[in-house]
């Protein structure tokens, strides 16, 4: 199973290397590594969540919807996990990743790579705590020094 593991592991880095690298030339590498210019929203970021009203400990099901309208490819994701993060604030302001703690698998997912005019989008099923109140939750692009292009907060109800 180590082995397995092991070998996914590398073909999952070896295919995130192939994209990067037919993506990028030199000089464009060059030039993304120490701009200043980036777009810090790059994509158009939208959430749909049913339902809004629930009983705490009760599911509520997240869509996050990405769209690149830029001509570049986006690279999106921490670590393993999809492109599109769901981040939940609870009634005191205190915001929370809702990835934090799960565990995936480390292969490439569609999500992680947006090209231009493209509209990706994940599903996450998001258990909802014990703690009564209303929750913001938002839809975003994940990238290492944080999230992108977050969308508007939707109001969810915890009873």
């Amino acid at each position: 199973m180590a082995v397995e593991t092991r070998f996914r592991r590398l073909r999952y880095l070896n295919r995130r290397f192939a994209a990067l690298a037919a993506a990028l030339s030199a000089p464009t590498f060059l030039a993304a590594c120490g701009s200043t210019t980036e777009p810090r929203n790059p994509a158009i970021v939208t959430l749909a969540a049913t339902p809004t009203a629930v009983a705490a400990g009760d599911t509520v099901h997240l869509l996050g919807i990405a769209y690149n309208p830029t001509s570049d490819t986006l690279f999106v994701g921490i670590g393993c996990a999809p492109g599109i993060g769901f981040y939940a604030a609870d009634p005191s302001g205190t915001t929370r990743w809702l990835y934090a703690g799960l565990v995936f698998t480390c292969e490439l997912k569609d999500s992680n790579v947006i090209a231009p005019g493209e509209t990706d989008t994940v599903a996450f099923a998001w258990r909802t705590p014990a703690a009564v109140g209303v929750y913001q939750v938002r839809a975003a692009l994940d990238f290492s020094d944080g999230p992108r292009s977050p969308s508007a907060a939707t109001p969810i109800t915890v009873r």
